[in-house]
């Protein structure tokens, strides 16, 4: 309006011609900084990361970014790093296979998070899924798993699968206000790094989890590093284990994540009416119960100890994989004893596991404060 009314009176002026002149300037330059602003920006944020952005985008939610070395592509999210093709499946494929292969069946299948679509790719290789609902918050990281060259190549374009239904919302409102039964709940959330995100990790989300699984259900988490922040680890597995499920810690190494966690979870009566045969002796020699001190009697300890052993019974040939098969399955489910303070050699036996680990509330977030304790400078 004040430029307006400058104009309209511009003959009054005495300099008019200076004025013309310092208004043309002003514009050029804006229109300058327009131009050069987002190669400028992109300079500034390149240098945060070592290899070439092709794609960033701040979301209502969260900064994407995606960058290539030769071939490899990486997807960060507020600047944390999601996945690498260089060695992705050794975070998806332990993520989504030893729970679909668990499950007492897989026709109705849930992810929350996950909204690149990988672990999306994963399900979709069993046949028998009938319907997978992805609950992602982000509508523009799941347009953008739907619709990029890049994504689309790496998560063989399940996003737009017919057996695909994608939700834009909060995955604590979904499992709160939806009436349907999984077979398989796959948690791919990022990790436990702001108090934004740790209703989604807390005990009241993991019961209306649990609510959710169909009787011999199974759910599956990311569970951050055992190594680089082992207490928001043992945090997470406590809080699984207060919400009534029988969780189990299974480990791997991601050679661009370090070393990294996951936490599968079933209903007790998922594993308490099988007979439970001590000193059992599999076809290959592994002894899946070396135990002898473990209390017979304790209802806790007998389906942990069935959990796993069904575990291991897995063969994991019935899927096409690039990395896990059942000796890495057979890793994953244990751990050395650096990892866990106060276990001894009875690597499932949980008596004094979690010695001073609290469980996480929506009241008392603590996993934020275990996370931020880690030692992720080290890597």
């Amino acid at each position: 309006m004040a430029s307006w009314l400058m104009w309209r009176f511009i003959s009054l002026t005495v300099h008019r011609k200076r004025l013309v002149g310092a208004f043309i300037i002003s514009f050029l330059l804006i229109l300058a900084s327009g131009i050069v602003a987002g190669p400028m920006i992109l300079y500034s944020e390149q240098k945060h990361y070592k290899d070439t952005i092709i794609y960033s985008s701040q979301t209502r939610y969260q900064k994407i970014v995606m960058t290539q070395w030769k071939n490899y592509y990486w997807l960060y999210i507020n600047g944390q790093e999601q996945f690498s093709t260089y060695d992705e499946e050794r975070y998806h494929e332990p993520l989504v296979h030893p729970a679909m292969q668990l499950a007492g069946a897989r026709e109705q299948i849930l992810i929350l998070g996950g909204g690149d679509g990988l672990a999306a790719r994963e399900v979709l290789k069993y046949p028998d899924v009938s319907d997978l609902t992805l609950v992602d918050l982000d509508p523009a990281m799941t347009d953008l798993a739907t619709h990029h060259p890049v994504l689309k190549e790496i998560n063989h374009h399940s996003m737009s699968h017919d057996k695909i239904t994608i939700k834009n919302m909060d995955g604590a409102i979904f499992i709160r206000n939806t009436d349907r039964l999984f077979d398989v709940i796959i948690i791919d959330l990022p990790d436990p790094d702001s108090m934004d995100i740790m209703h989604l990790y807390s005990l009241s989300f993991y019961r209306e989890v649990e609510k959710h699984l169909t009787r011999q259900g199974v759910m599956v988490t990311q569970a951050t590093s055992p190594y680089f922040s082992k207490k928001a680890f043992l945090c997470i597995y406590k809080t699984i284990q207060a919400s009534g499920m029988v969780a189990l810690p299974l480990h791997n190494q991601v050679p661009t994540l370090g070393e990294w966690g996951w936490i599968i979870a079933v209903k007790p009566e998922n594993v308490n009416n099988f007979p439970l045969t001590f000193n059992y002796l599999d076809n290959d020699g592994l002894l899946l119960n070396k135990f002898n001190n473990i209390d017979k009697s304790n209802d806790t300890d007998n389906n942990l100890l069935l959990l796993k052993k069904k575990l291991l019974q897995l063969s994991l040939d019935t899927v096409q994989t690039r990395f896990i098969n059942r000796d890495a399955l057979i890793s994953m489910i244990h751990f050395g004893k650096d990892i866990f303070n106060n276990i001894q050699k009875e690597e499932v036996h949980t008596e004094n596991l979690q010695t001073g680990i609290e469980i996480n509330r929506q009241d008392n977030p603590v996993l934020f404060k275990y996370y931020h304790q880690g030692q992720w400078g080290v890597y």
